[in-house]
């Protein structure tokens, strides 16, 4: 049985059989949306009778406010105050590290995976100057104080990097933030790679570069956290962004009050969720190498994606031997050239998906891929999606059929 999200005064009461399960969730968020997504779809798929219904946590994390009859509950957002009131099994997605007290489940969100994944990413395109853009600390809340954290420990070992001085005084105005955003953006060795605390931060340096008269990606690689659909696809260029995968952070809370739900005995848990992905675009698409043989190198396999090459073929064209060739990569791209090369199907195959109307395919023949079935499941595995769904997702809204 599928579920569907219900008003909050429904019409005609659920059978006995359904149980009733409240969704509280900051809904000015744009995370609200996956949210439901992903509890919708383990409904979806589990079979369970639960009947999905939507309710502001804004609203219920006031004090004083009453909490209505339910079976169980997912919350997002809310204060732990709100714990001690409830009178059914209730799941909390929370950020690592946040307050998380007296809930049933607590599915504890990492932060700084994200991070370290978009400061690989940055490294592997060959950047080795580094930098990060967060928010004010006085205003700062607690998952971009834990971005910040995690990219100084993610670069520890970096020659370059560095942290933009943002405080209150100079976001007193977007166009202060700006004009001290593009000062600091001109003072950086180039080419830098940043990563932004979030895909509003990612704009602004956009916004801040362009005043700057600097060059995205050439001289400045941007990648940021959150992948916001309405932004992270449609700035210019559009932003490469690390998503939380919130769907599947639902997916997985809606699990834990199913198994609570059949169990009602089970102690209290605290469980980790940390599944990020990386969903490359324009804003990082260079690459700073300065080692020619590794040019040499990308530059071959780039023109042969379409032939069955791995290491030894690359070596081979080169007349180099295959260790030499993958600690040459190491070194200047930070991965083994079997990476190098999986990685550039991948990022072709994104591209083909949404930039043409090829079949599915021909888009796996074009990548190296002998089959659209091993094309698809490797595909799956590298970006969470079937090739099929990335290029629903991703494509501009014109080229989408109504």
């Amino acid at each position: 049985m599928r579920s569907k999200l219900s008003a909050l005064t429904p019409a005609l009461p659920p059978p006995s059989s359904t149980r009733t399960i409240g969704m509280f969730l900051q809904l000015a968020f744009p995370s609200a949306e996956r949210l439901i997504a992903g509890a919708e779809s383990f409904v979806h798929k589990a079979a369970l009778p639960w009947r999905l219904v939507l309710f502001d946590a804004a609203h219920y994390a006031a004090p004083g406010t009453r909490l209505p009859a339910l079976d169980g509950a997912l919350a997002s957002g809310l204060p732990d105050a709100v714990a001690s009131k409830k009178h059914f099994p209730a799941v909390l997605l929370q950020g690592d590290g946040e307050g998380a007290e007296g809930w049933d489940d607590v599915l504890l969100i990492d932060h700084g995976a994200p991070v370290h994944l978009a400061v690989r990413h940055l490294c592997e395109r060959g950047l080795t100057d580094l930098a990060f853009v967060g928010y004010p600390s006085r205003s700062t809340p607690f998952w971009c104080q834990a971005r910040e954290q995690a990219f100084l420990s993610a670069t520890a070992g970096c020659a370059s990097r560095h942290v933009f001085p943002t405080t209150a005084a100079r976001e007193r105005s977007r166009e202060a933030l700006l004009d001290h955003l593009a000062l600091w953006l001109g003072s950086l060795p180039t080419p830098v790679g940043i990563v932004a605390a979030d895909d509003f931060r990612g704009l602004d340096l956009l916004h801040a570069a362009l005043r700057a008269g600097r060059s995205i990606p050439e001289e400045i690689a941007v990648v940021s956290i959150g992948n916001h659909s309405v932004i992270a696809s449609r700035t210019d260029p559009a932003l490469t962004s690390v998503g939380l995968n919130l769907e599947a952070a639902a997916a997985e809370a809606a699990r834990l009050l199913a198994e609570r739900l059949q169990r009602p005995g089970l102690p209290c848990r605290q469980l980790r969720f940390s599944k990020p992905r990386l969903h490359m675009r324009a804003s990082t698409d260079v690459l700073a190498v300065r080692d020619s043989l590794v040019l040499e190198a990308i530059e071959w396999i780039k023109k042969h994606l379409q032939a069955q090459i791995g290491p030894a073929e690359v070596a081979a064209a080169l007349q180099v031997s295959p260790g030499r060739l993958d600690a040459r990569f190491q070194s200047a791209m930070h991965c083994s050239v079997a990476r190098f090369v999986q990685n550039s199907r991948m990022e072709c195959a994104r591209r083909l998906l949404v930039e043409s109307d090829e079949p599915i395919k021909a888009v796996a023949h074009q990548v190296g891929y002998q089959t659209p079935q091993y094309f698809a499941r490797i595909f799956h595995q590298r970006n969470g999606q079937s090739p099929g769904e990335y290029r629903q997702a991703h494509s501009k809204p014109s080229s989408r059929p109504e």
